[in-house]
């Protein structure tokens, strides 16, 4: 028998989930904030433009637009900065080597149950491994 109410279980992981993400998102930088604002307002143009529902001389609609096309514009361009945000690095690099360098020696040495990967050079940075 199907039921027409979605179960407590599925509302509550649903619940979970969503609480999950806002936390992600509270501990973005404010770099990572304006990348996501740029990247909206360009999606938003890139968008709106050809398809006229931002008022431009360079195209025109023969169809006018519909009251529902401007919300639907301002969430794909919310969620498409969200998004391109997300391929943003953490933060400002901490040293000269930058974050790629200190991250990854970190991620594969002190994180990895194997410490196999930490002698190969891929972890080392431009200036060598760190001291340990």
């Amino acid at each position: 028998m199907i039921s027409p109410r979605p179960s407590t279980r599925a509302f509550s992981r649903a619940c979970a989930l969503t609480a999950q993400a806002g936390r992600a998102l509270a501990r973005w930088s404010p770099r990572r904030w304006a990348v996501a604002a740029v990247a909206a307002a360009a999606t938003a143009l890139v968008v709106g433009v050809p398809t006229d529902v931002v008022p431009n001389p360079l195209f025109g609609r023969s169809i006018p637009v519909q009251w529902w096309n401007h919300p639907i514009l301002v969430l794909t361009a919310v969620l498409a900065g969200l998004v391109i945000a997300t391929y943003t690095g953490p933060g400002a690099p901490s040293r000269p080597g930058g974050p790629a360098a200190s991250d990854r020696w970190a991620a594969c040495c002190h994180c990895s149950p194997s410490a196999a990967r930490c002698a190969t050079r891929s972890c080392w940075s431009s200036s060598g491994p760190p001291a340990p």
